[in-house]
């Protein structure tokens, strides 16, 4: 059996996500981003910034990437050496 303690704490971490969601879903419309789904995606920064920005670039022209262009920025830097 599920003490109240337990149930207590779960409905109030709950109720708290609840209203940091809706915060968050406030917040995005006022900046006029839109719904909180349609955030845009983050610019680029770092060192390698320039070459995410060219890679954006080429595909946003209909450009296409090669397989290992895809997935190396998503993946951790020595991950990639097994699908080359």
């Amino acid at each position: 059996m599920i003490s109240s303690l337990s149930r207590s704490g779960y409905l109030e971490g709950f109720v708290a996500g609840l209203q940091i969601a809706r915060t968050a879903s406030n917040i995005a419309g006022r900046s006029g981003a839109g719904p909180a789904g349609a955030a845009a995606a983050p610019e680029p920064t770092g060192p390698d910034a320039p070459h995410w920005r060219a890679q954006d670039q080429v595909t946003k022209a209909g450009g296409k990437l090669s397989d290992q262009e895809k997935f190396k920025p998503r993946a951790a830097p020595f991950d990639g050496y097994e699908k080359t």
